[in-house]
């Protein structure tokens, strides 16, 4: 893999994935997503031709961005359906908060054998991945948030956020901020659910 500046390589030995992904580039016109016409239009004549192939940052084992934008998740991921969760009981299902953004949630209603409670305890959770790896209906997280709801009686909503580095920082924290301030109104989410 070949460096592209000093700033790359600076951020090549830190232990912080995101701060690594978001200082790559130093300017808009130079970000993989944005218009390749954009960035080409004053020196497409001059230039040689660039391998769009080519990779400019990989955090090994997890992630590879190419210079095209591409991005590959070296991990596998099976994500699973919302649905109900045989041996814990608990039902789940995907609601969407903000359909311009796309950020939705995966609500986990816990067994109950006689009617549910007006009020539940509400937990939400913001999975792991370094905001660039994994979501929320991934296996090892819904199966997690199964057994808490199932366990702690409650109403769970895991963030499904936008991932980078298609979705660069902040936008993942803007996700799960919105969230936080749409759990305000769980009373109208918790109606979804059932």
């Amino acid at each position: 893999m070949t460096h592209l500046d000093d700033n790359v390589t600076m951020y090549l030995g830190s232990t912080r994935p995101a701060l690594k992904l978001k200082a790559i580039y130093r300017s808009p016109q130079s970000h993989p997503f944005n218009s390749p016409n954009a960035a080409m239009s004053s020196s497409a004549s001059s230039s040689p031709p660039v391998d769009t192939d080519e990779v400019i940052f990989e955090l090994p084992d997890a992630i590879r961005l190419y210079r095209s934008g591409r991005v590959a998740r070296l991990r596998p991921d099976e994500l699973v359906p919302p649905s109900l969760d045989q041996p814990t009981g608990v039902q789940s299902k995907d609601v969407t908060i903000n359909p311009t953004t796309g950020l939705s949630v995966r609500l986990y209603l816990p067994p109950f054998s006689a009617p549910i409670p007006k009020k539940l305890p509400v937990l939400i959770s913001i999975h792991g991945g370094g905001f660039c790896l994994v979501r929320a209906s991934s296996s090892i997280y819904h199966g997690y948030v199964n057994s808490i709801t199932a366990k702690a009686g409650i109403l769970a909503v895991s963030v499904d956020y936008r991932l980078a580095p298609e979705n660069p920082l902040p936008a993942a924290y803007d996700d799960c901020w919105e969230a936080l301030n749409a759990g305000m109104g769980f009373r109208r989410l918790r109606s979804l659910a059932v």
